[in-house]
């Protein structure tokens, strides 16, 4: 998150392959308590620093409780990539006209999300 906080976790899980420059990888965080996270939501921890000069890339998110979507937004998206960051970037997506990045006040204390992806290094 922007401010990290010390979260509980109930379960802090994920595998990841690298093959040549992709970087394949499975995640699965289930949170008891969000312990003072603020501000915009990030997964951080990713093994490798993305290529500076890669696109963001894709996840696929495949099971997750507790999140409230913002307003006028319909279900979250999840980016990896872009740049030299090893953090996956959470955002509310749906509405015509964009998306915004998702915020710690819009996840609940007991939450949990599966997710997958892939990046370049």
């Amino acid at each position: 998150t922007t401010t990290a906080g010390t979260p509980t976790y109930s379960a802090q899980k994920g595998a990841y392959t690298r093959i040549g420059r992709a970087v394949y990888f499975s995640i699965y965080l289930n949170i008891s308590n969000k312990g003072g996270m603020a501000g915009n939501l990030q997964i951080g921890g990713l093994p490798f620093a993305a290529n500076s000069n890669s696109y963001y890339t894709g996840c696929s998110v495949a099971e997750l409780a507790g999140f409230t979507m913002a307003a006028g937004q319909t279900y979250l998206t999840a980016e990896s990539g872009g740049g030299t960051t090893t953090s996956i970037i959470l955002y509310n997506s749906g509405a015509v006209g964009g998306s915004s990045q998702h915020t710690v006040a819009n996840t609940a204390d007991s939450t949990y999300i599966v997710l997958s992806g892939f990046y370049l290094c």
